[in-house]
């Protein structure tokens, strides 16, 4: 499946994620419920697919995996307006522990 698809002045990526384990850490640990840990794999998902966009850049090439750190320490730069005007078209979770999103960003990877 191609995760990457762009259009006139859009892109639609897809994020990945592994659906998270079913105890949450804690003192005692505490069962998840099936809705919290998709909530959790959707928000890790979404991540992905920003990390995806912005790994396609011209002018900061970097890896899929330094991008997802660097968002996940509140990186936000000029393509921050394009995240704030993406919207996930579609929620798929896929046997056995996977979901996809499809993201649809307002912009291009290659103007940033």
């Amino acid at each position: 499946m191609q995760e990457y698809y762009f259009y006139r002045n859009r892109s639609q990526i897809h994020g990945l994620a592994k659906l998270p384990v079913r105890l949450t850490p804690g003192d005692p640990p505490a069962l998840a419920t099936l809705s919290e840990r998709r909530s959790r794999c959707v928000t890790s998902a979404v991540q992905d697919a920003q990390a995806r966009f912005l790994a396609l850049t011209k002018s900061d090439q970097q890896d899929i995996a330094e991008w997802k750190a660097r968002i996940a320490m509140g990186a936000r730069r000029d393509w921050g307006s394009c995240f704030d005007g993406a919207s996930v078209r579609g929620v798929f979770y896929e046997p056995p522990d996977v979901c996809r999103v499809v993201m649809i960003f307002p912009c291009l990877p290659g103007e940033y």
